[in-house]
Parts: C-alpha cells; sequence; structure tokens
C-alpha cells in the first residue's frame, strides 16, 4: 500500500506581552507621583480661604462676577432668590466698590460645589455679606447662582470734568451732577437732548436711553454749573461740549438721563434709526438701520417700501405707526455711511410688529449699492403702541433697543413685571413670539431702572413651545405677587431666527394651537417613537452580525494555516490516501480536544478527476491565493472497493488562475469549513511546527 501523508503546519500569532518594567523605572514613576502629590497639596493648601470672604469670578473685571463666599475652608456659590440691590451694596462695599446692580440666573456662569448661602436678606448696612439675615438650606441649582457689578467708588468730587448720576433706582439713571471746583453741581435742562444723554452714558461706561428735564429725579442743591448744553454725541466728556457756565435756572430745571448696560451687542433683527451721526431706538424719525447677519446697515428704497413697510417699522419701535417715510437723500436726517443690508422688502400686512417677518431680499439693485441717497427713512407718530393697552399685552421697558428689556404685561389696569421663578427658554420664546419676533437670545433679570414703583403679576409663567401669547396659559391675578421681589424682574433679549416664522399683529393677542399642536405632538411622539426603535433593532442587529463575522474569521485564521509543508512516503500497497492534519492551539483544553481534527474529501477516480493543477512556474505579476488539490504528476490509483473507507485530500496553497476560473464556470473549491470530516482507521503522526 502507497500511502501519502500531508501535514500542515500551523503558525501560531501570539500578542507580544510588553515587556516588564525595570526596578529603576518603577522607582522613577514612584518618585514622579510622590512629588505631584507633594505639589498638589501645596498648591491645595495655597487656595484656601477664610469663612466670610467673598470673591467675583466670571466677569470681565474685578468689578463683576458671581458672588462666591468661603464656608469651610472652601468656595461655594449665593442663590438668587430675594437677591437685590441692597445685597449687592454689601458685597460691593465689602470689597471696596459702590453698588451698580444685583444680577441672577447665573449671570456670569454657573458655579460648582456647595451652594453656601440662600433667601439672603440684607439691609444694605452689613460689613459684610455673612452678616445678612440667610440660609444655609437651599432648594437652588447653579443656574441660580448670585452675581453683581459694581463700580469704583467715585464720591469725591476730586477730579473737575468727572459726573454721577443722583436721585434714581440704580446707577443708570439719575439726576446729572458735574464736578467742578471742588463740588458737586447740576445741568439746566435747556436744550437738553438725547446727544447730551448719548455723551453722559458713554462717559459713565453705558449706552443711552432717554435724557429727562424738569428734576425728573428730583431737584438738586449748590451750583448750576452747566446751561445750554450742546453735545454733537461724539465728545469724550460732557465738559467737552459747547455749553455756557453762566445760566438762567432754578433746580425745577435740572437734567437728568437713564442709561443702560452695554448688552450690546445687538441682535439679528434690532432696529434702530439714525440721524445726524447718533443713532437710537428712541428716536421716532430718522434713517433706518437694521442689525443682520452680524452688521447694521441700511434698507434701499425702492418701489417695495411704502407705508406699510413704514408702519412696521415703527411699530417695532413702540409707536402705532407712521405719518410719513421717504429717502435720506430728500430729508436733513444727515449721511449714513453704512452699506445697503437688504431690499425689496415687502410686508403682506400693515399690523406686522417687527419688520422681519416681512419678506425681503439680501441681493441689492444696483440702484442701491453706491449711494447713500437712498437709504430708507421713516417718520413715526409719537403715540406708544401700548398706549391703548388691553389685559394680558406685553411690552419691553429699559433697554438699550426696542427687542430688550425688561418684560411686562398689562393686568388690572396697571402695568406691571413678570417674576423669574419657573421661568425658562419656552416661556422667553412665548413673550418674544407676542412681540413679533421669532425667537430669543436670552433672558434673564437685569436690574433696569424704572420697576420699582410697579406690581407683581406673573410668577411660574406657563406656556408651551406652541404658544404665542401671554393669555394662552395665563391670566392675571386678583393683586400683586408678594412671593417676589423686583431683583427677580424677567428681562429678555428677542432676536429673529430664519430657521423660524411668527405671525404676530397689532391688536388683541388671545391664540394659542396648544390643542392641535398636543395632538400633533402625540402623533409624532409615537411615530418618533417607533422609527427611534427600528433604529436600535437595526444597530443591534448589525453589530451583533460584525461581531459574530469577526468572530468565525478568527476562528478561521487560527484553523488555517499560512504555510503547509509536504512530506510523501512510499510503501507498497494497494490502497492510497492523502491525509490533512491541522493542529491549533491547546491551551486550556482536553486531551481529547487537543487530538488534531481530520479534514477530508471524496477520493479522486476515473469518473471524480483531480481539479486542475497549476504549474510553479508562473509568470511574474500572475495573482496567487486560493487552496487546491494538488496531484503529484504521475501517480496512478489501483483500484479498490475499500477505497472510500480511508477518504483523501491533499491541500496546499497555491496560485489562481483568475482567466481559467473565468472560462471554467466550476464552483469555487470547498473552504475548510465545508469538507466533511471523515473517520480513519490507519491514524497518521502529525507535527506541528
Amino acid at each position: 500500500m502507497i500511502k501519502f501523508k500531508v501535514m500542515t503546519n500551523v503558525m501560531t500569532i501570539a500578542a507580544t506581552a510588553p515587556p516588564k518594567p525595570n526596578s529603576y523605572t518603577m522607582k522613577l514613576c514612584s518618585n514622579t507621583l510622590f512629588f505631584l502629590l507633594i505639589l498638589l497639596a501645596v498648591i491645595s493648601s495655597g487656595f484656601s480661604c477664610t469663612y466670610g470672604s467673598i470673591r467675583l469670578v466670571g466677569g470681565t473685571s474685578n468689578l463683576e462676577g458671581r458672588v462666591e463666599v468661603c464656608s469651610g475652608g472652601s468656595w461655594g456659590t449665593v442663590c438668587d432668590d430675594y437677591w437685590g440691590i441692597s445685597d449687592a451694596t454689601v458685597v460691593c462695599r465689602q470689597l471696596g466698590y459702590q453698588p451698580v446692580s444685583a444680577l441672577g440666573n447665573a449671570y456670569f456662569g454657573q458655579g460648582s460645589g456647595t451652594i453656601v448661602m440662600d433667601d439672603v436678606h440684607c439691609i444694605g448696612t452689613e460689613s459684610g455679606l455673612t452678616n445678612c439675615i440667610h440660609t444655609t438650606s437651599h432648594n437652588c441649582a447653579h443656574y441660580e447662582d448670585a452675581g453683581v457689578r459694581c463700580a469704583v467708588s467715585s464720591l469725591a468730587c476730586s477730579n473737575t470734568g468727572s459726573i454721577r448720576l443722583v436721585g434714581g433706582t440704580s446707577n443708570l439713571e439719575g439726576r446729572v451732577e458735574v464736578c467742578s471746583g471742588g463740588s458737586w453741581g447740576t445741568v439746566c435742562d435747556d436744550y437738553w437732548g438725547f446727544s447730551d444723554a448719548t455723551v453722559v452714558c458713554r462717559q459713565l461706561g453705558y449706552q443711552p436711553v432717554s435724557a429727562l428735564g424738569n428734576a425728573y429725579f428730583g431737584q438738586g442743591s449748590g451750583t448750576i454749573v452747566m446751561d445750554d448744553v450742546h453735545c454733537i454725541g461724539t465728545e469724550s466728556g460732557l465738559t467737552n461740549c459747547i455749553h455756557t457756565t453762566s445760566h438762567n435756572c432754578v433746580h425745577s430745571e435740572d437734567a437728568g438721563v437713564r442709561c443702560a448696560y452695554n448688552t450690546g451687542s445687538a441682535i439679528t433683527g434690532t432696529v434702530v434709526l439714525y440721524r445726524n451721526g447718533i443713532a437710537s431706538s428712541s428716536y421716532y424719525h430718522g434713517i433706518v438701520q437694521l442689525y443682520y447677519n452680524s452688521l447694521w446697515g441700511n434698507i434701499c428704497d425702492d418701489s417695495y417700501y411704502n407705508s406699510a413697510e413704514a408702519n412696521v417699522i415703527c411699530h417695532q419701535l413702540g409707536y402705532t405707526g407712521a405719518s410719513s417715510y421717504s429717502r435720506a437723500g430728500l430729508t436733513n436726517y444727515g449721511t449714513d455711511t453704512n452699506q445697503m443690508i437688504i431690499d425689496d422688502v415687502n410686508c403682506a400686512n400693515s399690523n406686522y410688529l417687527t419688520l422681519l417677518q416681512c419678506s425681503f431680499s439680501t441681493y441689492i439693485d444696483s440702484g442701491c449699492t453706491n449711494t447713500n441717497s437712498y437709504d430708507a427713512t421713516v417718520y413715526c407718530y409719537t403715540t406708544r403702541i401700548w398706549s391703548s393697552p388691553y389685559t394680558g399685552m406685553l411690552r419691553l421697558q429699559g433697554g438699550i433697543y426696542s427687542n430688550q428689556g425688561r418684560v411686562e404685561v398689562y393686568c388690572n389696569g396697571q402695568w406691571g413685571t413678570i417674576c423669574d421663578d419657573g421661568f425658562d427658554s419656552t416661556d422667553a420664546r412665548t413673550v418674544c413670539k407676542q412681540l413679533g419676533y421669532s425667537s430669543y437670545s436670552r433672558y434673564d433679570h437685569l436690574a433696569l431702572p424704572g420697576n420699582q414703583s410697579k406690581p407683581i403679576w406673573s410668577t411660574y409663567f406657563s406656556s408651551t413651545s406652541s404658544s404665542t401669547c401671554f393669555n394662552s396659559r395665563n391670566s392675571c391675578p386678583s393683586s400683586s405677587i408678594t412671593s417676589c421681589s423686583h431683583s427677580e424682574d424677567v428681562t429678555v433679549a428677542c432676536s429673529y431666527s430664519s430657521s423660524s416664522t411668527n405671525i404676530a399683529t397689532v391688536g388683541y393677542c388671545n391664540s394659542d394651537n396648544s390643542n392641535g399642536a398636543a395632538i400633533g405632538g402625540a402623533i409624532g411622539g409615537t411615530f418618533s417613537g417607533i422609527i427611534l426603535i427600528i433604529i436600535i433593532a437595526v444597530i443591534i442587529i448589525v453589530s451583533v452580525h460584525t461581531c459574530t463575522k469577526k468572530s468565525r474569521s478568527r476562528r478561521l485564521r487560527r484553523i488555517i494555516s499560512f504555510t503547509s509543508t509536504a512530506e510523501t512516503n512510499a510503501a507498497a500497497s494497494d490502497r492510497s490516501n492523502f491525509q490533512l492534519n491541522t493542529i491549533s492551539s491547546s491551551t486550556g483544553r482536553s486531551p481529547e480536544q487537543q487530538k488534531p481534527p481530520q479534514y477530508t474529501a471524496s477520493p479522486t477516480s476515473a469518473s471524480n478527476p483531480p481539479p486542475p493543477i497549476f504549474p510553479s512556474n508562473l509568470p511574474n505579476g500572475m495573482p496567487h491565493g486560493g487552496y487546491y488539490a494538488f496531484i503529484p504528476p504521475g501517480m496512478a490509483f489501483p483500484p479498490s472497493s475499500n477505497i472510500h473507507q480511508y477518504p483523501f485530500v491533499t491541500l496546499q496553497q497555491a496560485v489562481r488562475d483568475p482567466h481559467k476560473e473565468q472560462q471554467d464556470s466550476k464552483p469555487e473549491p470547498p473552504s475548510y469549513d465545508e469538507i466533511d470530516e471523515g473517520t480513519a482507521t490507519d491514524t497518521a503522526t502529525s507535527t506541528a511546527l
């Protein structure tokens, strides 16, 4: 009997274990860690604090920030419940400054760690914040962290020309007093106007809101040091404006101003009017300026710009409508050098509340690109749009622009404020929708002037994503709410978003699609839930399939050897067989499991010829790969009735002939997993290399 034995060598690729660190490396790492621990301890001790000390964190300077108090050797924050100007007064004085405003809603960012004080009630004369009435237990989160804004003390009249505001409800407003000859004096209101207020507010670091006369903030005392003031608006200080030091006034004519913080930055959709170098939202006539795409620009006065568009602009500025409209070249408003920013403005409804409710184009016609004479202008009636209010009507007050300010609601025949308890982004969006804007930029509770005498008409404002009015889900109380203070009055900044639209018009607002939205939300929620489940199921199936495929691939790579060598032994016999043995890792397997598996195939015969043989000297570049049976040339197989008792096959890696494979549509040779295992009575010895 002639027997051919083929042994397959298994190459095992094992992960190389990382080298064991030597003693020097371990000692170096240990010393480094010890040094870092010592350094950390030193740094931590350097940041320890004394109980009751305070600091301001997160502001643009040391004059403002989130209030943090030292308690138990670490810094903690203060909750803004009942937080007000008297509390800010104590904080600023403790730090050596004057108070400017009290801020909440984590205006300077959320802190971390413990909230160490809540329900703070300072009289204003305490020497430190922890001396004020307060509780150390709280029901707050860090989005309610309290903050303050302070100013360097300037009570002493030491610099001629310095100014201060006296008699207002905050440092943002008051009677204008000027330091002259070592004492404070007042300004007469003759010719007093907005350009003068602009200089005063800028000198104090604010933006102008309005100019006031007739001793609006009370009569001063002492000398009237300035009269007949004529500011252009660009002067660096009030005493640089044209004025006279002689006067024919009395203190009942003391001038005042109202300013606003540089909240600053205008928001997309903001509208102001420009006259002779000064732009203001308090003007009722002038060249129209729009803030859009981070730029201030003008509106082209073409065939589309008419009374409807002019009315809408006046509505946005808070007036009942436009008495006339024109272009800059036909007025005495001066020249605005800003570029044209929108064109073809077309308001389908003259009762719209904001300009960007209308359609417009950002492509500027050639007639408007190189001239400022075509800038659109408007002249509004001086009657305010809220002069005939209805219950639930909203307005914004105290801001630098008409789309920013304290939210006020009309209830019980009087304008009042809204408490920020429970007020969130959905509510801010509802407020802005009622005012004609599609979205909001921010909401908080800035301390704006003019609110101290007003009632508080709303707390825990209620709205949904589809709400468009205060009246949708809120009603007026019978009396002012006493659980809140004016330091918690809601302020918002409304903006325009191109991704959402809103239709709001002059008149009573009581529309709400909450029922339809609820149904639509339920349907949409159910549909979204089904889609989500399907997506998750697909992800799981794909992941399982991928993992299974990878696992099988790894198993095959362990079974299949990378190279094989054949050892041929010849002996006289009337029967022959080929036997293939593969050796896999025996780690963790029983002796029976460690026996090499045998993979066999049907023998070859005259009726079952062997697969084609490919020569070893193939031309360079011919593709390689694939496993094929190999029959040594000249070998004959004697007939035997028992040949199937010893099934045999020899497998080796051979080159593939893709041209031959395309011509012969024969199926691919069987993979190892597809070869039936047979039982041989004559066991061959194999060696794994």
